[in-house]
């Protein structure tokens, strides 16, 4: 796009010079000063090309004060000034070229941007009122109008500017969408409601706005009235997830998670129903697993039957990994993620929680192989070092370990979690050669306030063991068990 306007911008010059040279060819036609006044013309159109700002303003400033009246040097330094972030001189500018030449529609629209971009956004619509008089009646207009109105805090009068523009052109969807916004924030309910139902009775077989005519109902309380909307969705379009996902649920109620989880069973086995979607409404429930948890055994079921359908799809197995991980099935935990990892060994998180899982299950040996995979496939990914450190660790190679968490740490950069991580690891597998006091050292720049990984809790809880603060340790324990680590293991040390 550079290329193609300077080149326009040259040409504009190049025939502009030709018309001066061609004027001096006719005897009496200018004067000197004339051609003079012209040629600061071409110094800012080209200085103006080159990124000559400085220039360009030298000669612009030059042209003014020849000639007090000549908006169009008015209007380009408004716009250079407004460049530089400079409101004031481009307000300046840009009102004078507007005194000069009233008419000039072009000139207002960098004097109203100039005062939106200055937050006077009571100025700004004014000059915006005065395009609309003007004729200016396009929708960028009305809606620059509305959006600096409201930056004014002044929604009712928004609404009429958008309104006033319906009521000219009919209704469409961008200024639809903004009253209903206005509405919606301001409380409105009804009257966004009815924005929407105007504009899908405008556009009856757009299921897109039918579906969200049918949602904003369901979510001020109009189930009934949604489902109907729902039903002409699928009726224009039966294989339609969004509709097909509200209908199957219509009759399901959240109030108790366990029970919720198992009536989506109709959800999960309706084909028509993308997995995404299906995954998406399991993602809460998800994310808050813990082994004692009342959603657990239905997740499980679930886990399996998606298993069941999509037995091809490596997202499945990365979410009956999950499932089964936090429920304490370490070892079908880890089939699930190795039959995943097998489809699609392309995302690094799958590989992280195997890896994690590996842990809990004690397997040194595949630990060592799944991490050394790791740190080939994903030379970026910190936390493939530390796992690979670990493995080396367990295999009593303490050095090559140690080498490996310098590279980590140096991955890590100014991400002071993953460098925490680090240092917790390094610590964990350096205990035998630590003193009591570089121990303790080493604790004070421990933050894990954000962790969700259970391995680094449970190394902590192990590094204040040595140190016999006994109680902190089973605290850290505790956390890592909670976070889905090894419970019999890990309650055995709180035991001890």
């Amino acid at each position: 796009m550079k290329s193609t306007n300077l080149t326009s911008y040259l040409l504009i010059a190049l025939f502009t010079f030709c018309g001066i040279q061609a004027s001096l060819a006719q005897p009496g036609m200018y004067h000197e000063t004339d051609i003079e006044f012209q040629s600061l013309f071409m110094d800012a159109i080209i200085a103006k090309t080159t990124g000559d700002t400085e220039k360009q303003i030298e000669s612009l400033q030059e042209i003014i004060r020849r000639d007090k009246t000549e908006d169009a040097a008015y209007y380009e330094l408004a716009r250079v000034y407004q460049a530089q972030s400079n409101f004031e001189l481009a307000q300046k500018n840009a009102q004078k070229a507007c005194a000069n030449n009233s008419t000039n529609q072009w000139y207002k629209l960098l004097l109203a941007d100039i005062y939106e971009s200055s937050k006077q956004y009571n100025k700004a619509s004014g000059v915006y009122k005065e395009l609309i008089q003007m004729g200016k009646d396009n929708e960028e207009v009305y809606h620059k109008l509305a959006y600096n109105q409201l930056m004014d805090k002044k929604p009712d009068a928004a609404i009429s500017t958008l309104k006033a523009f319906e009521s000219d052109s009919g209704i469409n969807e961008e200024t639809s969408r903004r009253i209903f916004d206005i509405y919606n924030k301001t409380g409105k309910k009804e009257k966004a409601l009815q924005t929407l139902q105007a504009l899908s009775d405008k556009y009856p077989e757009d299921v897109r706005l039918l579906n969200n005519l049918a949602a904003f109902m369901h979510d001020v309380g109009k189930r009934e009235e949604a489902n109907v909307v729902f039903q002409k969705v699928l009726k224009l379009d039966p294989t339609n997830s969004q509709a097909s996902m509200a209908l199957v649920k219509k009759d399901i109620k959240k109030s108790e998670a366990p029970n919720y989880l198992r009536s989506l069973s109709s959800v999960m086995q309706n084909m028509n129903i993308p997995l995404d979607n299906k995954i998406q409404e399991l993602m809460p429930y998800l994310s808050h697993m813990n082994k004692n948890g009342e959603t657990t055994s239905a997740l499980v079921d679930i886990s399996a039957s998606l298993v069941e359908l999509y037995p091809t799809n490596a997202k499945v197995y990365a979410v009956r990994g999950d499932v089964l991980f936090y429920s304490g099935d370490f070892k079908n935990a880890e089939k699930a993620y190795s039959k995943a990892i097998s489809i699609d060994d392309r995302k690094y998180s799958l590989w992280d929680q195997w890896m994690l899982n590996l842990w809990e299950l004690e397997e040194k040996q595949k630990l060592y192989d799944v991490s050394y995979d790791a740190v080939d496939l994903f030379p970026n990914q910190v936390h493939a070092f530390i796992f690979h450190a670990i493995a080396l660790s367990l295999k009593e190679d303490t050095a090559e370990a140690t080498a490996l968490l310098y590279e980590a740490k140096l991955i890590a950069g100014k991400n002071e979690m993953l460098k925490t991580k680090v240092t917790v690891a390094e610590t964990w597998i350096n205990i035998p050669s630590l003193s009591k006091t570089e121990i303790k050292d080493k604790l004070k720049g421990f933050n894990l306030k954000t962790n969700t990984n259970s391995i680094f809790f449970e190394f902590v809880g192990d590094i204040y063991q040595v140190i016999s603060e006994n109680t902190k340790s089973k605290e850290f324990w505790a956390k890592a068990i909670e976070l889905g680590g090894n419970e019999s293991r890990l309650k055995k040390k709180i035991g001890a």
